[in-house]
């Protein structure tokens, strides 16, 4: 396990890096061809969401 300190400002800020990462990784998920590699990131894309609602919960 990894211990990491951050404030809320900074919790909320990776939350939005986040987000907005994830919208460009839709469009490539929707936009590639080759059924492995999209499988790959859709595998990705929900590790990053579990990751995601885990920073929210901090901020709440």
């Amino acid at each position: 396990m990894i211990t990491l300190e951050m404030d809320k400002e900074e919790v909320k800020m990776l939350i939005n890096i986040i987000e907005r990462y994830l919208s460009h990784l839709e469009v490539e998920i929707v936009r590639t061809h080759h059924r492995e590699f999209r499988n790959s990131l859709k595998e990705r894309e929900g590790q990053i969401k579990v990751t995601l609602e885990k920073l929210k919960k901090l901020v709440d």
